[in-house]
């Protein structure tokens, strides 16, 4: 098990939303933006939150969130992992998307209690595969990531599959947590709302 303290949450909040066609972090979502509903899910579970990219302002609520830029620019969640990994030596890093408004603090607290000696990697398994942007990384792993980046491999599922991993299957309740808000359709299937409206 990971202890809370022993756990930063990066939240990756710098994609270009093409298939939302609006910027999706700062979408309402529940009284708050998706960006903040998971920032207060990952907070239940980390002592430490940062906001991993650099293309968007935060709301005003998370402008005192620590930010990180992606270790390389325009390679996806990866570089926002690299980043992450590199700046906490010693800790379990929690990578989390700013697409899954709906997951909760179990969702998460389930993977920190799912820690195992020797394991760098947890992670569940829905069934779309593995979901690399909701996973405890530990900071170890760093040079495992940066001998992917060096071979220009950007996939986070490759980096899981060689790595010493858990992997958890996605429970009903875990998979509904899960499901990215990436398209309008997604969002107003969701929310009952446009976006932008």
């Amino acid at each position: 098990m990971a202890e809370p303290r022993s756990i930063v949450a990066g939240v990756l909040f710098g994609g270009r939303s093409v298939r939302m066609g609006v910027d999706k972090a700062l979408l309402a979502w529940g009284g708050a933006t998706m960006l903040e509903s998971v920032i207060a899910a990952a907070r239940a579970v980390a002592s430490e939150c940062v906001l991993l990219g650099d293309l968007h302002a935060p709301p005003p609520s998370l402008t005192g969130c620590r930010r990180l830029p992606d270790a390389i620019l325009g390679i996806g969640p990866i570089g926002g992992l690299a980043a992450l990994l590199q700046h906490f030596p010693g800790r379990w890093c929690l990578l989390l998307s700013c697409d899954i408004p709906a997951v909760t603090p179990d969702v998460l607290r389930h993977l920190a209690d799912a820690v195992e000696p020797g394991a760098s990697i947890v992670a569940y398994r829905s069934e779309n595969g593995i979901e690399p942007c909701c996973a405890l990384y530990h900071a170890d792993l760093l040079p495992a990531v940066q001998r992917a980046l060096n071979r220009g491999q950007h996939s986070l599922h490759r980096v899981i599959q060689t790595s010493d991993s858990v992997i958890l299957p996605a429970g009903d309740e875990t998979r509904r947590a899960l499901r990215n808000v990436n398209t309008p359709d997604d969002y107003s299937d969701r929310t009952d709302t446009p976006p932008g409206e």
